[in-house]
């Protein structure tokens, strides 16, 4: 399996579509944790070698994902949050091949990857973007950018009057 066309080729991706289920609910069976874990190690790892404090976790899947992304918001050396991206099912199926669709009809569309956020409220993440045929993304750039320049500005202050009372 070719990763790199995994991330950038739909038609690719659907022929492994029921097979990269399988993997990553095998996994979650053993330890719903799995995705978890690895990223903080992942992420402990990157914090080590670089000053960086934006990264990007792509995919958030299921409701324990998402509150971990909550908790890694309470950092002081991290800027987190969420963003909901969410498609008609039409829109989706629209941009699939007939074998696409064929495969994600009988694979994923009742798969819990594809379903367990869908009764969280949009309010629960910091961002939601609808996805749709008319999506012009530099509009979210330009909102993600100006809300990761507060972050930053709220880390500040938070680092400094922590700073600031123990001085006291």
């Amino acid at each position: 399996v070719d990763l790199l066309r995994l991330k950038t080729d739909y038609e690719y991706k659907s022929k492994y579509r029921r097979d990269l289920i399988s993997i990553g609910d095998g996994y979650r069976q053993e330890n719903p944790e799995i995705w978890i874990e690895q990223h903080c190690e992942n992420l402990e790892e990157r914090l080590t070698v670089s000053d960086d404090q934006i990264f990007i976790c792509p995919s958030m899947r299921y409701r324990n994902e998402l509150e971990y992304s909550k908790f890694l918001n309470t950092k002081d050396n991290l800027i987190s949050f969420s963003v909901k991206i969410e498609a008609s099912r039409g829109t989706r199926l629209n941009r699939m091949s007939s074998e696409g669709i064929a495969n994600y009809m009988k694979v994923a569309k009742e798969n819990a990857s594809e379903t367990d956020l869908d009764s969280t409220p949009d309010s629960e993440f910091d961002f939601y973007i609808r996805n749709e045929e008319n999506f012009e993304p530099e509009n979210y750039i330009l909102m993600l950018n100006e809300f990761v320049f507060w972050k930053e500005q709220e880390r500040f202050f938070n680092i400094f009057s922590k700073f600031q009372r123990k001085s006291i």
